[in-house]
């Protein structure tokens, strides 16, 4: 169901990236991404499941996931920028995608990024749980607070976010924001088989192995594609 709630945010990611970095996806990259998401969607559906009140979260989630790899780029962009003196060089062409140089301007962009976004969650977060009440019935219905093992495990799981959060951005930069959230989708795969214990229904079983088909089809499409682009600059700089 987690699963099904989110299987939108891959054509979100190629909307958002098209509408907020002008980036233009070609008809392989469009067409694997979508059937690796439609055969997702196939192994996953289950009838007489879904409510309504799933499919709006969905939505919801699924439009904050996409959004967010597309806003923390816009934002490391614009910051980098502000830092490079003016008058520098910013890009190594005339490549409106292409990362920005400096070596110096790109790590004080990468830090404030991950502490502007902490800081910003905790601010945010806080209130709502405040507000909310969940701190008093935390305090009134959960009796192991006292118990050491459940802090070790709380401390494990915060050292794991932040193993996933803080490089994130620079997934993103690396490749962009389509590829960062596409590798949700094998990840989904392995985790649909496994915590199904490999029972799975047919038509489940025919959506898993065309899904991740079509994510080795991506990488090849994104392979090339890269090939080309580094031949063709070759090509402008002789």
């Amino acid at each position: 169901m987690y699963m099904l709630a989110r299987i939108a945010v891959i054509p979100l990611t190629l909307i958002f990236t098209a509408a907020l970095l002008n980036q233009s996806h070609s008809i392989a990259t469009l067409s694997s991404t979508l059937v690796a998401t439609l055969n997702l969607l196939m192994a996953t559906i289950l009838p007489d499941r879904v409510t309504w009140e799933s499919i709006v979260a969905g939505v919801f989630s699924s439009l904050f996931v996409a959004l967010y790899p597309n806003v923390l780029l816009r934002a490391y962009r614009q910051l980098v920028s502000d830092l490079v003196p003016q008058g520098d060089l910013l890009t190594a062409d005339d490549d409106p995608n292409a990362t920005v140089l400096g070596t110096k301007e790109e790590t004080r962009a990468y830090w404030r990024i991950l502490h502007y976004t902490s800081l910003m969650s905790i601010m945010i977060l806080l209130p709502i749980t405040i507000l909310s009440g969940e701190l008093w019935q935390i305090r009134r219905n959960c009796y192991f607070l006292d118990v050491p093992w459940f802090w070790f495990l709380m401390g494990c799981g915060g050292v794991g976010s932040w193993a996933v959060f803080s490089p994130f951005l620079l997934l993103v930069k690396a490749t962009s924001p389509l590829s960062a959230q596409f590798v949700t989708v094998p990840r989904s795969i392995f985790q649909l088989a496994v915590l199904n214990r490999f029972r799975l229904p047919v038509h489940s079983w025919i959506g898993l192995s065309l899904s991740l088909a079509s994510c080795f089809w991506y990488v090849l499409v994104r392979r090339r594609e890269d090939w080309s682009r580094k031949r063709s600059r070759l090509e402008g700089r002789m």
